[in-house]
């Protein structure tokens, strides 16, 4: 949460993968899964956000379209609330 000038700002963050890297604590990766984003929206709420912007890490390399995939984790994090969503990796 981002607070500034009297606004909070959430901002979640989410990936499809880390090309086969493994992640060890205290790193934390965030990936694409509904039932965890659901419960990050629902507190980003409760802590008084707002605004949520959600970034996503997915997509086909050299493609200028967004996919099926791409187009509904967008349509549900605008389901769950979110008032932005950015992609990156298109």
């Amino acid at each position: 949460m981002i607070e500034k000038s009297g606004m909070k700002v959430a901002v979640l963050n989410y990936t499809y993968g880390t090309n086969g890297l493994s992640v060890a604590p205290p790193l934390i990766i965030n990936y694409i899964d509904s039932a965890i984003m659901k419960a990050d929206f629902k507190k980003a709420k409760n802590l008084g956000a707002d605004l949520i912007v959600c970034t996503l890490h997915w997509g086909t390399e050299y493609q200028s379209l967004p996919s099926a995939y791409q187009k509904h984790w967008e349509k549900y994090c605008y389901e769950l609330g979110a008032d932005m969503v950015i992609g990156s990796h298109p």
